[in-house]
């Protein structure tokens, strides 16, 4: 199932009268649950406004948006504020984690704002999210006591605290160093292989190798690349595991507590799946 689609979308910026750039030209796009699918495509070839509109920040001058089956094209701005919170993760490239909170602070917030989650089920979530980054000891720490590389990995976390249906990253490894980029691409194939769905725009080509699936823009315009096996260590995804199924323990809760009946199903099959990576820990 896809979990978001991209109908004939286009989107035109009117500069003046007589003047406009079109950043996206008729685009198709179909992201189906557990892909990472990566964009590329240089500078001003319409990568931002793509993210933002599958993020649901802008919306098309032509075309529908269909998320988990849903067409939010229409949607007005409450409405879309509640369903972005609820169901698409963000990564950026500078981090935007809120420099008077803590690293547990920062993940908590979400959960907290959604009104879904009690405050000791967002801080239990939140701790199990950090240890599956694997920056559970510095929960306590502001974004100034972490290196570059720690706090993309909180926002990594922060983005998966109400369980999207797809996470967004733009250029996630910008604006960190070398190693701490090695380590993000290995937590994110490991929690890819869990069944999270990653859309990753980039210029880096060691990003694009970890995607499944490689689109590239150019001129607003989107054509298919390639394809690859992505294979996370099996060490990375049974640590992943172990902290993840706990995560979804939670959820499931806090989906029962609602009534959202899909959710539950859903998160039922995940478990399944999760619990035999563990070994029904």
């Amino acid at each position: 199932m896809a979990v978001i689609e991209l109908i004939n979308v286009s989107k035109r910026y009117r500069l003046s009268e007589s003047v406009y750039v079109d950043a996206l030209m008729e685009v198709n796009l179909s992201v189906e649950r557990g892909e990472i699918v990566v964009v590329m495509g240089p500078s001003g070839s319409g990568k931002t406004t793509l993210l933002n509109i599958m993020g649901t920040l802008d919306k098309p001058t032509a075309g529908k948006v269909i998320v988990e089956g849903s067409d939010v094209t229409e949607m007005d701005e409450e409405d879309l504020t509640r369903f972005r919170l609820r169901r698409i993760g963000f990564v950026f490239q500078q981090y935007n984690l809120l420099q008077n909170l803590t690293a547990l602070e920062n993940v908590e917030l979400p959960m907290l704002m959604s009104g879904l989650y009690s405050r000791e089920e967002a801080e239990t979530k939140a701790r199990l999210l950090l240890e599956l980054v694997g920056v559970g000891d510095r929960a306590g720490n502001k974004p100034t006591q972490l290196s570059g590389g720690q706090q993309q990995r909180v926002a990594v976390a922060r983005a998966m605290g109400m369980d999207p249906s797809f996470i967004i990253m733009d250029e996630p490894t910008g604006a960190i160093d070398a190693v701490s980029a090695a380590q993000l691409l290995s937590i994110i194939r490991a929690i890819n292989a869990l069944g999270k769905t990653f859309i990753i725009a980039t210029h880096n080509p060691d990003v694009a190798r970890i995607g499944k699936r490689v689109v590239t823009l150019r001129n607003g315009k989107l054509s298919e690349g390639g394809s690859a096996e992505v294979r996370a260590d099996a060490v990375d995804i049974r640590r992943a595991a172990a902290a993840y199924k706990r995560c979804l323990d939670i959820d499931l809760l806090v989906n029962k507590r609602i009534g959202a009946s899909n959710e539950v199903d859903r998160i039922e099959a995940e478990l399944s799946v999760i619990s035999s990576i563990v070994g029904g820990d």
